[in-house]
């Protein structure tokens, strides 16, 4: 704290940090995945914290149709002094960036709040202006730096001068903290009117593609939400069911219904070695949450220089973590989930030998995993003597 009251004194008044509210919060956690869980959790508190100020606006706009919505900023400061392999700058900065690539990526997610709105819009309830509540990160490090073989590179090639090598050096300085950090900095306010034509205009082939990429996986999902919904594939007996007042009795816990499909059908299930585990989460901060507070049940560390040598492995405990209300209505989303989860653990050193990531869901294109709800299967491997 002593340190950013003293890095802010020294900046200009136009620092933005300056200007807002500042609290701090320090990660208690030494293992490595729980440290990443506990990344997860600020990052989902500080987007739960965007989601409370705007029903507060909402509910002042009801009161007060005059009343013009304000925006709303924090930054919170994330001390991880514990962690020993954050300690390391470069394994520090390789786990920090593949959790905001993650974040980004799941950005296109196709999930059941989403599926929710899209019915919500069809079915033609009427909605409030949504909100734009955004939740970014920053790092810092005591060893905090950009490799002077990359700036050697970029002035060999051009890209930069002496004054913006040295701009690169004064920032490196800057984010110099006294313990590994992340800042979290989040923003909401109402969103802004649609773009003109003639801006949507200029947007690039790819970018359409994209767009109309994820259009379609939208629509898939909607389809298959509705489809599920309907009933058994079987109209004509549905029918006759309503009439005659003759109803199917199912079992009312999907979780059942899933563990006994799982028992059935997974050919890797081990009574002995099988943990189940479910959350009826929608929030995509909440599942990397789940996922790897689950993982950090596992004594995991990263191995050291003198231990990386080549080890033989056995399948070992397998985790089950049923997800029913999470992506439900896209296998495509929930495989990007897994990538992303993929992403992470390899920037572990180590730990992509000893865990692998699979998915089990309803709608997947392999029939052989098409479970009843989505599942995300944790499979751990232990060294063999």
């Amino acid at each position: 704290e002593q340190w950013v009251a003293k890095t802010l004194k020294n900046s200009s008044n136009e620092n933005p940090h300056a200007r807002n509210e500042v609290s701090y919060v320090c990660e208690l956690n030494q293992k490595t995945l729980a440290a990443v869980a506990g990344i997860f959790r600020r990052y989902r508190e500080a987007r739960q914290l965007g989601g409370r100020y705007e029903r507060l606006q909402k509910e002042e706009i009801s009161e007060d149709p005059y009343y013009e919505p304000k925006p709303f900023k924090r930054t919170q400061v994330m001390i991880i002094p514990f962690c020993q392999y954050f300690l390391d700058f470069h394994s520090y900065e390789r786990v920090i960036q593949a959790i905001n690539q993650a974040r980004r990526n799941a950005q296109d997610l196709i999930t059941d709040l989403k599926v929710e709105k899209l019915e919500r819009e069809n079915a033609g309830v009427p909605t409030e202006k949504d909100w734009s509540i955004t939740v970014n990160g920053a790092s810092l490090h005591p060893e905090y730096n950009t490799s002077p073989e990359v700036l050697d590179e970029l002035e060999k090639q051009g890209q930069i001068d002496e004054d913006q090598r040295k701009r690169i050096e004064r920032k490196n300085l800057a984010r110099q903290s006294p313990y590994p950090t992340l800042i979290l900095e989040v923003q909401a306010a109402p969103k802004e009117e649609d773009l003109p034509e003639s801006t949507v205009a200029k947007l690039s082939s790819v970018e359409e593609l994209g767009e109309a990429v994820k259009k379609l996986e939208s629509i898939f999902a909607m389809s298959s939400a509705l489809h599920k919904r309907s009933g058994s594939d079987n109209i004509f007996y549905d029918a006759i069911g309503r009439i005659v007042g003759i109803e199917e009795l199912l079992p009312a816990n999907p979780i059942g219904i899933t563990q006994g499909w799982v028992i059935e059908n997974d050919p890797m299930y081990d009574s002995n070695l099988a943990t189940w585990t479910t959350s009826n989460l929608k929030n995509v901060d909440s599942a990397f949450e789940f996922l790897f507070t689950n993982l950090s049940m596992h004594k995991y560390v990263p191995p050291t220089a003198k231990s990386k040598k080549e080890k033989n492995y056995k399948a070992s405990t397998r985790s089950y973590l049923i997800l029913p209300k999470f992506v439900s209505s896209s296998a495509t989303s929930l495989e990007k989930f897994a990538d992303d989860v993929r992403g992470i653990i390899n920037a572990i050193d180590g730990l992509s030998e000893r865990v692998s990531i699979s998915v089990l869901h309803p709608e997947h294109t392999n029939v052989e995993n098409q479970s009843p709800s989505p599942v995300v299967v944790i499979q751990w491997y232990e060294e063999t003597e």
